[in-house]
């Protein structure tokens, strides 16, 4: 398993297809979206090395009329994305422009090898914020966005997530992040709270995920641990 965030994007760049999808990509290609000559510029070069302004693009766009093929082709791209994560671009795997087409729960489209990378990264990830990264501004993304994002993307792991950031609870950080997240929420916070303190859309926002958050948040080992 790669040591650092950075090495996880070359680790999947050798085990993703590296065969690109055929052109056109399933794309809105309006005015304002992905054009037929920026489509084919992404897929000219190595998936690595495509310009962040373009990445964005294609991230933007992909909202193509079948989800599997989408989620089939962002697969292709996904190294691109692990990058972006890694550096601190945006988009990253986890927002909002990304999960809602990864697709990661939609059968036959990943290996189970790529779905086992993507969570190591995830659980790397946690492990990095809680020890390195301060919740970021202007708007304060913090490890409850980071977590939802990545179980709407369809990253079955989400009560291991939050319990590795309880575990790193000695952190500052890791307490940080549970400050940032809990800022705004009631003591007993309903979905609706849920939704609103994550930045979610409720009819995206998988049960499972609201169900985990609310018995990890209630359960005394996790106020004992982050505050």
């Amino acid at each position: 398993m790669p040591t650092d965030l950075a090495a996880f994007a070359l680790a999947a760049d050798q085990l993703f297809p590296a065969t690109p999808p055929p052109l056109p990509l399933d794309v809105c290609d309006g005015p304002c979206c992905c054009l037929p000559d920026e489509q084919a510029a992404l897929v000219a070069g190595p998936r690595l090395a495509i310009p962040s302004q373009l990445y964005w693009t294609y991230c933007w766009a992909a909202v193509g009329q079948d989800a599997r093929v989408t989620a089939a082709e962002i697969r292709y791209f996904l190294p691109r994305v692990l990058a972006a994560s890694a550096a601190g671009e945006s988009p990253a795997l986890w927002e909002d422009m990304v999960p809602s087409k990864v697709g990661f729960a939609e059968p036959g489209i990943y290996t189970a090898a790529e779905l086992a990378l993507v969570r190591d990264f995830a659980r790397a990830l946690v492990t990095h914020l809680c020890l390195h990264a301060e919740p970021s501004p202007p708007d304060e993304t913090h490890l409850g966005e980071i977590i939802a994002g990545l179980a709407c993307g369809g990253l079955d792991i989400t009560t291991e997530l939050l319990a590795l950031w309880r575990e790193h609870g000695a952190a500052p950080l890791a307490r940080a992040h549970f400050a940032a997240m809990t800022a705004d929420l009631p003591p007993n916070p309903t979905p609706a709270d849920w939704c609103a303190a994550l930045w979610l859309h409720a009819e995206d926002t998988p049960a499972e995920l609201l169900a985990d958050l609310a018995a990890w948040y209630h359960d005394p080992a996790t106020s004992a641990a982050l505050t």
